[in-house]
């Protein structure tokens, strides 16, 4: 199935027209010229229908506004719009998910619900196993590399907007990094696992693919190197006047730190993304600005052919086309 974004007001039947014509009239054998008023009905006007060039026919809708960008670090930042999350809100894979009906709390591209358990050091520990047969849209597989990479990169360049939700939930100081190809610990060191900086936080988080970010995250994370954050407290009345030399000495310090730290966050967010691989059911096939965005289907979608049933007693089961049946409350 193609699906077709469109940004243009929808075309309305045309009501019949009433207009003033001047006409030739012969009258008792003579032509005389005669101003009057007629009806005129309108043309119709016939749609020719494109073939499709795949398996489906275009679904077409039409929306209001057109995204902000296809980035979906931008997504979840300064770009952020229902427009955008219309189009690309399904692009990211994810460990968890909430359930459609009842909101409950279920795997997505995890293997199940682990247990947090305390280690030796006194903090707790989340051992999330993945599935091992997910891609990403332009063929990879998706990994715990992914995942430890999207952590890691809202973290540490202190990401706003929407994303501390996902790598620091209620300032959570939580240390990703991936035990196997398909294998992530979490590792909280000063909060205890809880619904907030869990099953609604991190665990919840997207996850966007390593090997096409790379090379811009590297290029974000070298321009805050090595840059420390001040010691002493940020002043609360730097952009007042008449200030003494010691505080706009530090009043200096933590502008050049938070300068530094956006410049490296618009690099993100302003990265193009063209031809981004994602883990939703579509990609983009075409984005005409001011007119229509293409979607077409995403052959590697890990879910395509899944049957999802919630029942009234609050179980919830997912068999996919393997024949696993994953199964829960």
């Amino acid at each position: 199935m193609i699906v077709v974004f469109g940004f243009l007001v929808a075309c309305q039947a045309k009501e019949p027209e009433t207009i003033i014509k001047t006409v030739f009239v012969e009258k008792e054998g003579e032509t005389v010229v005669e101003t009057v008023i007629v009806t005129v009905e309108p043309t119709e006007v016939i749609n020719e229908e494109v073939e499709p060039d795949g398996c489906c026919e275009t679904y077409r809708i039409g929306i209001y506004e057109e995204p902000v960008s296809l980035n979906y670090w931008n997504y979840l930042g300064p770009g952020s719009s229902v427009w955008t999350r219309y189009v690309i809100s399904n692009d990211a894979a994810h460990l968890f998910e909430l359930s459609d009906r009842n909101f409950q709390f279920v795997p997505s591209l995890a293997l199940g619900i682990p247990t947090p358990v305390e280690n030796q050091d006194g903090n707790w520990e989340i051992v999330v196993d993945m599935v091992e047969d997910a891609f990403w849209s332009d063929g990879e597989p998706i990994t715990a590399l992914d995942v430890v990479f999207t952590h890691n990169l809202c973290k540490d360049l202190k990401l706003s907007w929407y994303w501390p939700s996902y790598c620091v939930p209620d300032g959570a100081d939580i240390v990703a990094e991936a035990v196997g190809d398909y294998s992530v610990k979490y590792t909280y060191l000063d909060q205890i696992p809880n619904l907030r900086n869990w099953q609604f936080g991190v665990a919840l988080a997207p996850i966007l693919p390593f090997h096409y970010w790379e090379e811009v995250g590297s290029a974000a994370l070298a321009m805050i190197e090595g840059v420390e954050q001040p010691t002493f407290g940020r002043p609360n009345n730097c952009d007042t006047t008449g200030l003494t030399n010691e505080l706009t000495e530090l009043c200096d310090a933590w502008s050049v730190y938070d300068e530094t730290f956006e410049s490296s966050r618009q690099l993100l967010f302003g990265a193009e993304v063209a031809d981004h691989p994602v883990a939703g059911g579509y990609v983009v096939r075409e984005w005409l600005p001011g007119d229509s965005i293409e979607l077409a289907i995403n052959e590697n979608y890990y879910f395509n052919g899944a049957e999802i049933t919630e029942y009234e007693d609050g179980t919830w089961v997912r068999i996919m086309p393997d024949g696993s049946k994953p199964q829960l409350y």
